[in-house]
């Protein structure tokens, strides 16, 4: 490769890492954390967002230069030159995916078990659906309410049950 042509890549490249690291730090699509584990789960959202806006702007950007540079030229009725074998090329292309995908796979299951840990002090609350209504019974305070009450910062456990309908019960500001 042309020495100007290898600028022009790690420009473009540093470009690229600086708009996935705006959008990592900048861009928060959440509400309000209302739970300690949120943080964890807003982090993991914010590296999975900026890897995918690099992957993004780098997928279109090659896109854009292949549509530009090998356009047709007018009177250019033949075919392109044919491509066989580039397995350095099949081999980067398979990789990287994998990397990534095992990278965020990792990182995601040390989220989700780090989240997810019960402890020894954890409330229980029995939560039961109904076609159109929830209800929450406390059987340590020996309590029932239509509307969920839990104490600041105190882990909960969520025993969930169901009469007639399939529900996911997710709170947004909990994560």
């Amino acid at each position: 490769m042309k020495p100007r042509t290898v600028i022009i890549v790690v420009v473009i490249g540093l470009a690229l890492l600086g708009i996935s690291y705006w959008a990592y730090q900048s861009i928060n699509l959440m509400p309000v954390e209302a739970a300690d584990r949120a943080v964890q789960v807003d982090q993991l959202f914010r590296v999975m967002l900026g890897v995918a806006t690099f992957i993004f702007l780098l997928v279109e950007g090659a896109l854009l230069y292949s549509v530009l540079r090998f356009r047709r030229r007018p009177g250019d009725d033949g075919d392109g030159l044919p491509v066989h074998n580039n397995r350095w090329l099949e081999v980067i292309w398979t990789v990287i995916p994998v990397i990534i995908v095992l990278v965020i796979g990792i990182y995601s299951f040390r989220v989700l078990t780090d989240i997810e840990a019960a402890g020894p002090d954890s409330i229980v609350v029995n939560v039961h659906s109904r076609q159109f209504s929830w209800s929450f019974d406390y059987p340590a305070f020996g309590v029932a309410s239509s509307d969920l009450h839990l104490p600041v910062g105190r882990r909960v456990r969520f025993l969930i049950t169901s009469d007639d309908v399939i529900h996911s019960f997710w709170i947004p500001d909990f994560r």
